[in-house]
């Protein structure tokens, strides 16, 4: 069997200068975080798709080559160290890593759980007078019955704000077709992508917070309420708006992210679908307003961007778990849109990762 290892990413960094990387997956989360964290001394990049084989990646300049699985039986230097870069499905990637015996005993480093393996941090909150009002904003498209599981998550919204005013927007009230690839995404059925640009647009319009379904309060959120927008880290590096953010109505930063969608399809030339993760639509916007992304706590222009133990404490998979005084809600990362035989094998993937790493 391979040896997982459940380390920071500093750590990772300093234990692989001197060995050669060979990542597995040449995925969206690879080609985000690589410059951003220094995989500096990537070798190659495994990937199960035939089709990719030969081909390369183009990181900061940097060509990595693309191998076939090939690659992994001709593995048996001990300086060679695997890092798992894929988001879903690592227990099946484990489960093959394992089966070749000339691996047994290599390091193996899942991505995913370098990037929320943290500590807490020493957050301030702004007083003074409230810009942000006390509403929650919610959004439902698909006209489904919302499952019972989130209603449970939406009623720590009630018990921990109690007087703030809850509003759900649906087809009834609010017009998906007001933007290219809000129109493109809802016309093809995926959900989860239809509110990237509506949750922006409303929190612009009136003000106030939004929140994903599958979010939980466990804190009121009276004390996020005195900046001109917050919003946090899903892990060390990228902030994402389903954790939940807030903002006063007109907020300019809002206002950037809102406008950078203006010209974006869901649907691709080539008939394809742009399934990038919200995150990398925020990143540009954020970068241009000066933030450095880091994990820490900034505020620019009185926007905040809080930690990842404010918003989601749970992390990636629930792993590295990080709940402190400063835990305000849990994002559980239902991924509702998706099929419930997809959510079974995800939450099974959950169990089989914690329990190889022994958590």
């Amino acid at each position: 069997m391979v040896n997982v290892v459940n380390c920071s990413m500093n750590e990772f960094l300093d234990k692989s200068v001197e060995k050669e990387v060979i990542a597995f997956g040449a995925g969206r989360l690879l080609k985000s975080q690589y410059n951003r964290i220094g995989l500096k001394n990537i070798k190659c990049i495994v990937d199960s798709d035939p089709q990719k084989a030969g081909t390369s990646v183009e990181f900061d300049s940097v060509r990595v080559p693309i191998v076939g699985r090939e690659k992994l039986k001709e593995l048996r230097n001990s300086r060679n160290a695997i890092i798992i870069t894929i988001t879903f499905a690592i227990d099946t990637v484990l489960e093959e890593l394992d089966s070749y015996e000339n691996l047994d005993g290599m390091d193996c480093y899942l991505l995913p759980l370098m990037l929320n393996k943290d500590e807490g941090q020493n957050i301030a909150y702004l007083n003074g007078n409230m810009k942000i009002p006390k509403t929650i904003h919610y959004c439902w498209f698909g006209k489904t019955e919302i499952p019972q599981k989130l209603k449970e998550y939406m009623e720590s919204w009630k018990k921990y704000c109690p007087d703030y005013e809850i509003i759900r927007w649906d087809e009834s009230n609010y017009d998906i077709s007001k933007n290219k690839y809000m129109k493109e995404a809802y016309e093809s059925k995926k959900w989860g992508f239809v509110p990237d640009y509506a949750r922006i647009d409303i929190v612009y319009q009136y003000g106030g917070i939004y929140l994903d379904t599958d979010v939980e309060i466990v804190k009121s959120f009276d004390d996020l309420l005195f900046t001109s927008s917050f919003m946090g880290y899903t892990d060390q590096h990228d902030v994402a708006l389903g954790l939940g953010f807030g903002a006063e109505k007109g907020n300019p930063l809002l206002g950037d992210m809102r406008n950078y969608y203006e010209d974006k399809r869901f649907i691709k030339l080539d008939g394809g679908l742009d399934l990038r993760m919200c995150i990398e639509y925020q990143l540009p916007v954020l970068k241009k307003w000066g933030f450095q992304l880091d994990g820490i706590q900034e505020i620019i222009e009185g926007n905040a961007i809080y930690p990842r133990e404010v918003f989601n404490p749970l992390g990636r998979f629930g792993v590295n778990a990080l709940f402190t005084e400063n835990t305000h809600s849990i994002h559980h990362a239902e991924i509702s849109w998706e099929s419930e035989e997809n959510r079974r094998l995800y939450r099974e993937s959950i169990a089989k990762i914690k329990e190889r790493i022994k958590l």
